[in-house]
């Protein structure tokens, strides 16, 4: 009797772990609940999505477990600035030094301890898919894709992506086009310990008024955000990193907005704080910032643990 019912604890697990992951690809979710137990059962074959995802069997004490922190890596933009190379190369696979730009994310994202990644996809696709295939074949990680036909917004993701907050502590926003060396452990460090929903990351611009701009008060918090001034207060730039909480996640989600800058951030001005990163960070937008990467590879800060 005790085995039965470990096996049906098990088994309940199990479907719904299927069911989670086939409303990530989409599925209704009366679909992906009959999906989940005929799966089980061996009826069906499972929904196949844009790219290949792994089902894990949990163990009965998976459960309990709770994931600290998802990532959600934004990558799905043209590159435009960036052509010819981008006509065949997604700019988020851009490669500086020998190596494509996501594995200098996904470097830091090791380097802190962040497993859970997704990637939002549009231009050239199967490319980046290929790249999460070899990501997840290391071990190291779980990567899905949200694959856009049509490019939502850095909001409009968010939307679309409302599940991450599900069952973690905070979700982390990255643009894939900048090259950084910033220490996640520390920018988490700062953001769990304010008590604000929000942290942004910051770094120092030389053209303020072709970035986000914000204005700090004397605990960090952001007291005013301006998308690319005119005149600038302050040379804080938004470095297009944030942190929320999973409830401040959820309340982007539900805006329904398009741009993060312009949409999101201001409705968040006196309630999150702002997090100045002194080391390396760059937007690899143009052809001149990628030469000067190349040339900067060698001064970035080296992983931990590595």
């Amino acid at each position: 009797m005790k085995g039965r019912t470990q096996f049906r604890i098990f088994r309940c697990v199990c479907v719904k772990t299927l069911v989670t992951k086939f409303l990530s690809v989409g599925l209704p979710t009366r679909s992906a609940k009959r999906a989940g137990a005929l799966y089980w059962r061996g009826r069906e074959s499972p929904p196949k999505p844009a790219m290949p995802i792994e089902i894990h069997h949990l163990p009965i004490t998976a459960r309990h477990c709770v994931v600290p922190t998802r990532v959600l890596l934004l990558a799905g933009g043209f590159g435009t600035r960036l052509r010819p190379i981008t006509d065949t190369v997604p700019k988020c696979l851009v490669p500086i030094a020998g190596r494509p730009l996501l594995d200098y994310w996904f470097d830091r994202f090791a380097e802190a301890g962040l497993r859970d990644v997704r990637i939002n996809t549009h231009h050239l696709p199967d490319a980046v898919r290929e790249y999460m295939l070899q990501a997840n074949a290391t071990g190291r990680f779980h990567v899905t894709e949200a694959y856009e036909p049509t490019l939502l917004g850095s909001a409009g993701t968010v939307a679309a992506n409302r599940d991450l907050a599900d069952g973690v502590r905070d979700v982390l926003i990255v643009y894939a086009d900048n090259l950084s060396d910033v220490d996640l452990n520390a920018l988490l460090a700062f953001h769990r310990g304010h008590g604000d929903p929000m942290t942004m990351m910051l770094f120092h611009a030389p053209r303020p008024e072709n970035c986000g701009i914000a204005t700090l008060d004397d605990e960090k918090r952001v007291i005013r955000f301006v998308e690319k001034p005119k005149e600038s207060e302050s040379d804080l730039a938004n470095a297009g990193l944030y942190a929320l909480t999973a409830d401040a996640y959820r309340e982007v989600a539900d805006m329904n907005a398009f741009d993060f800058g312009f949409d999101v951030l201001p409705r968040f001005v006196g309630r999150m704080r702002g997090w100045l990163w002194p080391g390396y960070h760059l937007d690899i937008g143009t052809h001149e910032a990628l030469a000067r990467a190349e040339g900067d590879v060698g001064q970035l800060r080296p992983i931990v643990g590595s």
